[in-house]
């Protein structure tokens, strides 16, 4: 005890003084960090000890007989089966003989057709008279409303002009009668400066 308190205390004067062992230094700083120096290596786990192997399938217990089950009867005896017959052979086919090659008959040319006469004239088509032709005009539906509004005030129209065209007519027969009253006037008044005319002109009678 007295040993050891003399080496512990010259360690503590030589900490003192500056200076450590090397050891004590690593060990101070594996102490800092707060890693453990692992000093005795790990032992491995043990291993799982070996089970037996069981048999796939178990054996079970042969039971004995019971004595008071009646034994089943005895199956009959089976017939023998009836050896098959063996089906009859197809009657042989008579082979009949092959034709003869016929003669190879050669195609007789025919002789060429004459060519047919042509006509002296030929006329051309006539085109179809236009009176027969009715013209035909394609309109969208979309212009087809505008066209139909724009006829019917043309036909409004129309029958403006034959209102005013009668009345027309109605002055001018009207205009016919006083002309021809006009005209009979005239010849009256002819008449009468005629007969004047006589008088004046002979005035010792």
């Amino acid at each position: 005890m007295a040993l050891f308190g003399k080496k512990k205390k010259k360690e503590d004067d030589v900490k003192k003084l500056g200076f450590g062992f090397p050891a004590t230094e690593k060990r101070q700083e594996s102490d800092r960090e707060g890693i453990t120096p692992i000093t005795k290596p790990v032992p491995p786990p043990p291993e799982p000890a070996p089970q037996p192997r069981q048999p796939a399938v178990q054996p079970q217990p042969v039971r004995a007989p019971e004595a008071s089950r009646p034994l089943p009867p005895p199956e009959p005896a089976k017939a023998p089966a009836p050896a098959p017959t063996p089906a009859p052979k197809p009657a042989p086919v008579p082979r009949t003989p092959a034709p003869a090659a016929k003669p190879e008959v050669k195609p007789v040319l025919e002789a060429r057709p004459a060519a047919p006469t042509m006509p002296e004239k030929i006329e051309a088509p006539r085109a179809p008279a236009i009176s027969k032709l009715r013209p035909h005009v394609f309109l969208k539906i979309s212009k087809y409303k505008e066209v139909m509004s724009n006829i019917d005030k043309i036909m409004e129209h129309i029958k403006g002009l034959k209102s005013s065209l009668k009345n027309i007519k109605e002055v001018d027969e009207k205009e016919s009668i006083k002309i021809k009253e006009s005209d009979e006037l005239l010849v009256k008044l002819e008449n009468v400066a005629k007969v004047f005319d006589k008088i004046f002109s002979n005035p010792e009678k």
